[in-house]
């Protein structure tokens, strides 16, 4: 039966009908529902017969699709990162299930983001909300089974085998979704998932400010008032940590990524902080940067210091690792991890940086 569910897929989504073609299918009683593991280098897709084909048509083509995107977006390896493993569980399907039309119809137990929280963003950013949504209600009803993933995974093994799946699937089927292209873009380059949430949090924190001028006439008063004009004006506060556990090829990391946010055309002031604020400046590629620092780490005079200048929002790069207990500041904040650590702080989005660069789905 679970061949007819494939024949099914195979004519509606063929790519993913044929991506799954790569996996070895078993139906067992191990999973309450079903899941895909990764045993001996293989990707193994393991259904319960039980409640699989209870579901409808539609119901099971939907969690076929599901299981595939679980492989593609690395959610097995990257869950490791995370301390609670149900939240990210929770996340990564919040991230996931919003990409299949009409799911909720054919699945009602399938989770999606909630009502205050953005549509397109990686599961790392509704990691928070799952954790406060986990303590609140206790079981969330998850829709399949992840009890496969974490440690052992190693997230580069699974990126090859997904290039391949990916390879054999797009040949077969000679068309690839939209969001399939997407998964596999940031599988071949983690930097466009960096520009992505970047844009995102950009998009969030920028606001159009009035700039008084005297060249526009004011249409009350004459010359006498200066006219205004809308721009956009963001006031970006890059805080870097300069603490002594941050390694020069960690910092050259973090500057290379503040010259990005610099040809956005926002003005950045730069805030050097290890256990306290060292050094504030404006900065500019042209400018020459002394790194000050290298003792113990809080981040939260950063963020004072970040609301004293005025900043419209807050980019805080660093290890994570840090003594305080910083205080949720008045405008939003962006973690850019470069250990794999969450943010120390219930606050804020988080972008991970590795091997130079920053990924988020």
């Amino acid at each position: 039966m679970l061949h007819h569910a494939l024949v099914r897929l195979l004519s509606k989504n063929p790519y993913y009908a044929h991506f799954i073609m790569s996996f070895k299918r078993r139906i067992t009683h191990s999973t309450p529902t079903a899941a895909v593991a990764l045993v001996r280098g293989q990707i193994e897709l393991w259904v319960n017969p039980d409640w699989f084909f209870k579901q409808s048509h539609a119901g099971q083509e939907d969690v076929l699709i599901h299981e595939v995107m679980h492989i593609m977006y690395l959610h097995l390896a990257r869950g490791k990162k995370f301390d609670d493993a149900r939240a990210f569980n929770v996340a990564a399907d919040r991230a996931i299930n919003q990409l299949i039309p009409n799911i909720k119809e054919h699945l009602p137990d399938a989770l999606l983001p909630g009502p205050t929280e953005k549509l397109g963003l990686a599961a790392e950013a509704y990691y928070q909300q799952a954790q406060e949504d986990l303590a609140g209600h206790g079981e969330l009803g998850e829709l399949d089974d992840h009890g496969q993933w974490g440690e052992g995974i190693s997230e580069e093994v699974l990126k090859e085998i997904v290039r391949q799946a990916h390879s054999r699937a797009a040949r077969a089927a000679g068309t690839i979704p939209g969001d399939a292209q997407i998964a596999l873009d940031l599988i071949g380059n983690s930097e466009i998932a960096w520009r992505r949430e970047l844009r995102a949090f950009i998009a969030n924190a920028d606001e159009y400010i009035r700039v008084k001028t005297r060249s526009r006439r004011n249409r009350r008063y004459g010359l006498m008032q200066p006219g205004s004009k809308i721009e956009s004006v963001l006031h970006l506060a890059v805080a870097v940590d300069t603490s002594g556990s941050v390694g020069d090829e960690e910092l050259k990391s973090f500057f290379n990524e503040i010259n990005s946010l610099v040809d956005l055309g926002h003005k950045v002031t730069l805030i050097q902080a290890d256990a306290d604020v060292q050094v504030v400046s404006t900065y500019s590629k042209s400018a020459s940067v002394l790194i000050q620092g290298r003792g113990g780490t809080c981040y939260g005079p950063a963020l004072k210091r970040a609301e004293a200048e005025k900043a419209d929002a807050v980019v805080y790069f660093g290890d994570m690792d840090a003594a305080d207990n910083a205080a949720k500041p008045s405008i939003p904040v962006l973690w850019i991890s470069s250990s794999g650590r969450k943010a120390p702080a219930s606050f804020g989005r988080t972008i991970y940086l590795q091997r130079g660069r920053a990924n988020a789905t």
